[in-house]
């Protein structure tokens, strides 16, 4: 445990951990910049204007490196006329390496085509002997429907710069940028590709795809790189319940999975 515990300080000390994305992104590499859906809280909040009644979403996280260590989250959306509300809380890590993030989002439809969003975080963070810190960051984002089969997205996480304070300076809060689209080829198949750079890292490409076997069944696959990320899942929809398993392969983590549970209202 103590070597895990090094390992996992050394590794967010080049970038501080993102919380979970929930089942569905985390199956298709995290590509879902240009998609709606609850779990966009996370990835591009612009994608919340997809959601049509209020929702309410779990999703929990775990790391085969470790059995101590997991992520949670909890998500509500709440849509109204041409804007949506939403609100999210999400745990990481073990008993002596912890992050806790609250976030509040707000989104805004201009016609059918286009969706903005804005987002406050607020992070906190706890490592052992190195104490506690916190710090908020502000998150921007855009969806352009292009048409009814593709989409276009870009999104801007701690636009604001801001960072932990000095006794866990090591730890950055990274600004982060990416671009993706996606892509209907038909009723059943949904591709998705997105590029990320973010400022303690190089750049990342994620590629997913979403086959939908039969109306109440989805099969998922993505692969991420820098560093090199697979990934499948799938998706079950039974009336207003949707289900969503992911399973990583990660070089640096690991195997892990991931289970989300969201219910519209």
């Amino acid at each position: 445990m103590k070597i895990t515990s090094l390992f996992l300080i050394l590794f967010s000390a080049s970038l501080y951990a993102q919380p979970p994305s929930g089942a569905r992104m985390t199956a298709i590499a995290d590509a879902g910049v240009a998609i709606g859906d609850i779990w966009s809280l996370n990835v591009n909040q612009a994608g919340l204007l997809d959601v049509d009644s209020f929702t309410l979403a779990l999703d929990h996280q775990k790391l085969l490196l470790d059995q101590k260590i997991s992520a949670s989250k909890l998500i509500l959306a709440k849509p109204f006329k041409q804007n949506v509300l939403g609100f999210g809380f999400s745990r990481y890590g073990y008993d002596t390496y912890k992050q806790h993030e609250i976030t509040f989002a707000f989104g805004r439809a201009f016609g059918p085509k286009i969706a903005t969003a804005l987002a406050l975080h607020y992070h906190q963070l706890s490592i052992g002997i190195y104490g506690k810190t916190s710090a908020y960051s502000i998150d921007a984002g855009l969806i352009y429907k292009m048409s009814p089969l593709l989409s276009l997205g870009a999104h801007v996480s701690n636009l604001n710069n801001h960072s932990f304070g000095e006794n866990l300076s090591f730890m950055a809060l990274p600004l982060r940028i990416q671009f993706g689209t996606a892509y209907s080829v038909s009723q059943q198949l949904m591709i998705a590709a997105a590029l990320e750079q973010n400022s303690v890292s190089q750049a990342a490409l994620k590629l997913g795809l979403d086959y939908q076997m039969i109306k109440s069944l989805t099969l998922r696959a993505g692969i991420k790189t820098n560093p090199i990320r697979e990934s499948a899942g799938l998706g079950l929809f039974i009336k207003n319940f949707k289900f969503d398993l992911a399973f990583i392969s990660q070089h640096s983590l690991g195997f892990g999975s991931q289970i989300g549970l969201s219910y519209e209202f």
